[in-house]
């Protein structure tokens, strides 16, 4: 097409629109998999476990499930793949449950050591 064979655009139209997949302006963004259902869940089950613990004792006990629904996400998310996203969320819930699942075991350790120490002073 010679800059003769253009025509210009008529006062208050429009110019034409490029048909799709013509090579003009940015390719199509692919849309992403929905995020897993349990990501999430097991991210709030990490947090409220590890967090919550700072202030009390009772949510720590949480960790063990955020450790365990966090790995069932990861699974169901690394099978399938093209399915669901939100794997950063499922894993960083799970490692707060491995996190809080060992400060768990420390303190039933620590209690436990201070009853044996009570118990022997007697």
């Amino acid at each position: 097409m010679s800059t003769s064979d253009h025509q210009p655009t008529p006062p208050g139209q429009r110019p034409p629109v490029p048909p799709q997949g013509s090579g003009w302006g940015w390719p199509a963004m692919p849309i992403p998999p929905p995020q897993h259902p349990g990501a999430a869940g097991a991210l709030t089950l990490g947090l409220v476990a590890v967090i919550g613990a700072v202030f009390c004792v009772v949510p720590i006990l949480l960790s063990p499930v955020a450790w365990i629904r966090g790995r069932a996400v990861l699974k169901e998310i690394d099978a399938n793949p093209q399915r669901w996203s939100g794997r950063d969320l499922a894993n960083t819930g799970y490692i707060l449950g491995i996190v809080g699942t060992a400060l768990l075991a420390l303190g039933v350790i620590g209690v436990g050591g201070v009853i044996a120490l009570f118990l022997a002073t007697e």
